[in-house]
């Protein structure tokens, strides 16, 4: 019987992948839990935590955290479902749809935010539509803290930024189903 020989050549490939992993992700979150958990002279402390927790706005941030959740999660997964299945139909002119619906994931985080801010403004895109159209007289405070406008502008933006991404997964999931 003859013995197999030890086959490195996966382990090699996937090293560049691991220590990229290793060094800009793992070590960081180290890190990261190394500082919340440790004074400056090095002590073991969980006196951060305890002050985060006593904090008077954290119950009001993780509330408002929980509530975007509850609308975006959703959302998101819904419009995604519809846009797979709008291409799972194999429509004519779909093919166009799988470029417009991932446009999002083109668009980085911070260039997604400065558009979305620029809509919302108080003579931001929104407002001059609605005044053009004869809605609005004077400008309207979409992001005024007082309301619940900006938690739509977040929803919006959110679900407009993050659902390609589910629909990309979805479709992908779809289309490894046979037809039959």
């Amino acid at each position: 019987m003859r013995l197999k020989r030890f086959n490195r050549e996966p382990y090699v490939l996937l090293l560049p992948s691991t220590l990229y992993l290793l060094l800009f992700f793992a070590w960081p979150m180290f890190k990261a839990f190394q500082l919340a958990f440790q004074t400056d002279d090095g002590l073991l402390t969980i006196a951060y935590l305890e002050r985060m927790f006593r904090d008077a706005m954290f119950l009001e941030a993780l509330g408002n955290t929980i509530k975007l959740i509850i609308a975006i999660v959703p959302l998101q997964f819904l419009l995604a479902v519809v846009m797979a299945l709008l291409m799972m139909e194999r429509l004519r002119g779909s093919d166009m749809f799988v470029y417009i619906f991932s446009i999002p994931l083109a668009i980085s985080d911070l260039a997604a935010g400065i558009i979305w801010f620029s809509i919302f403004t108080e003579r931001g895109y929104l407002n001059s539509f609605l005044h053009n159209l004869g809605v609005l007289d004077k400008p309207f405070l979409f992001l005024n803290y007082q309301t619940n406008w900006p938690f739509v502008a977040i929803v919006l933006a959110e679900v407009w930024r993050a659902t390609s991404i589910v629909f990309v997964i979805l479709l992908a999931g779809l289309q490894s189903i046979p037809r039959d």
